[in-house]
């Protein structure tokens, strides 16, 4: 699980100061970023932020990923086979929320649906070996 979150989050800056909790789901997936650190979160010394990637049960997949309420969003709609599948999708997804924040820039769901959806897509070759 730890190369699956390590290759979704690659290339995203300040993610050495970043913790990545998955937890189970009753959907098929989910998924937070936190800016700060919630009280309530248990983490690692020294990290500024937290990712909590839900995932759900085998029987979820596959499944569509995509934005359902957002019309011009239908285009970037993917199959996600599996869990693995699901763990890179949501995580590379939270993980441009990090990019985001750290540049400073307002986070806009609408914007992350260009940004994230189209690489993960693309990237699902490279990321075959790791789904194994």
């Amino acid at each position: 699980m730890r190369k699956l979150v390590r290759f979704a989050l690659k290339g995203v800056p300040a993610n050495d100061k970043l913790e990545v909790h998955v937890k189970n789901s009753k959907d098929a997936y989910n998924g937070v970023f936190y800016s700060e650190i919630p009280l309530e979160a248990s983490v690692e010394t020294g990290k500024l932020y937290l990712i909590v990637a839900r995932i759900g049960s085998k029987s979820e997949f596959p499944c569509d990923a995509g934005y359902p309420d957002h019309k011009r969003c239908e285009k970037y709609k993917i199959l996600l086979n599996d869990w693995k599948e699901a763990i890179i999708f949501i995580t590379a997804h939270e993980g441009e929320h990090l990019r985001q924040h750290v540049k400073g820039k307002r986070s806009r769901e609408e914007e992350e649906k260009d940004k994230t959806l189209p690489p993960t897509h693309t990237n699902r070759k490279r990321a075959l070996p790791l789904l194994g």
